[in-house]
Parts: structure tokens; sequence; C-alpha cells
């Protein structure tokens, strides 16, 4: 399944149909994430402008965004211009005002989440090592007298210890180098990077809405 942004790129010619941009995001499971701007924004047009805005300016990998050589203001009113021309909608005013400035409480929550969702299992991993790591840590620790008895188990702990940092160092290693493109994008923004941020609640709550369990 290609990524949403690949597919949004392609059509943008469709935005104005009136149930295009939502079939989609309902295909991809993104519906609930971006219902809140249809109610904020009633006008049709105006909401599809900024889910399109939303998707591209914030999808890790987007090619709008993988050109570190822009600053970011510019390549979001590239990203507007690009949405203006193709789909050939006219949103108010202050909606693409919204866009660049991202000032409302309600659009930072809704890119935030879109964030979110972008998580992979190796972020369920990473907390699962770390919370393993922790408890073999405090193990590792204990200053009670140790018998000889324990030695070996003591010594099992801090192997396993160390493979599990190990192996925490390389997830990190790899989630750094997935969202590379996203994390210089949000860096350039004053944001914080996605792959400093491991709490997935809200992750979770994304499979869990896929599974159809929330």
């Amino acid at each position: 399944m290609k990524p949403i942004y690949e597919v949004l790129i392609d059509n943008l010619d469709k935005i104005k149909e009136g149930g295009y941009l939502r079939g989609l995001l309902r295909e991809y499971n993104l519906h609930n994430i971006f219902a809140k701007l249809y109610e904020y924004h009633p006008k049709m047009e105006d909401a599809n402008f900024l889910v399109c805005f939303i998707i591209l300016a914030y999808s890790n990998k987007c090619n709008w965004i993988a050109n570190s050589s822009k600053d970011r203001r510019t390549v979001k009113l590239e990203i507007i211009n690009s949405i203006l021309r193709d789909s050939k909608i006219e949103p108010a005013d202050d909606v693409e005002i919204l866009a660049i400035k991202g000032n409302a409480m309600y659009f930072a929550d809704i890119v935030n989440v879109y964030l979110q969702s972008q998580k992979n299992r190796d972020f369920v991993n990473l907390i699962s090592l770390m919370e393993h790591a922790t408890a073999l840590n405090r193990q590792a620790i204990n200053r009670e007298e140790v018998k000889d008895s324990d030695m070996k188990s003591r010594t099992d702990t801090l192997s396993k210890l160390e493979d599990f940092e190990r192996q925490i160092k390389e997830l990190q290693k790899n989630i750094e180098k997935e969202f590379s493109t996203l994390d210089e994008a949000l860096k350039n923004e004053g944001k914080n990077k996605i792959s400093d941020d491991i709490d997935i609640s809200v992750y979770e709550n994304y499979l869990y809405s896929r599974l159809g369990m929330i």
C-alpha cells in the first residue's frame, strides 16, 4: 500500500470532489484523526485544504520535506501553492495563514496526533526493552550481601542487561535513521523530534482503532 502522501500528490486534482479525500482518509484509517477539522471548518474546501497540507507537510519521507536546504516557511508556502494550483480549490485566507503559522490549539493537536500515528513497532519494542532493562538493573544493583549460590544468577542478570542495552542502542539508531527526514522538518519548526518521543499511547490507540477495538 503506497504511503498516503504519494497517493495524495498524484490525485490533488480530485480534492475538489466532495467525497474523494474523506474516502481516502477512511481507506488509510486516518478519518478519526482529521474529523475535528471538518467540525471546525464546515466549508469543505477549507477542511480539505488543511488535511492535504498536514499530510504533505508532516509525513515522514514525503518529498516536500526532504530538502533540508530550504527553510520551513518556504517549504510550507511551496506545499500550499502546489495544493492550490493542482486542486483548484479556494480556501479562505485565514485558513492559509493557519496552515503556515499553526497557531490554533486544535490545529496543533491534530498535527501532533498525525505525527504520533506514524510511529512504528520499533517504538513499542524500544519501550519494552527499556522496561526489561530497568527491572534487570534493579536486580543488578541490589546491595544486599550476595551468597555464592546467587553469583551465577547475578552474572546472568548482568549479561542480559548488557544485551538489552545493546538492543536499545540499536533500536534508537534505527528509529533516528527511519525518521531523520521528519525529525529535521520538526527541528526546523522548533518542535521536538519524533525519534526522541517514546510515548506510544497515541500510537497504540491508533492501532486499536485499526483493529476496531475503540
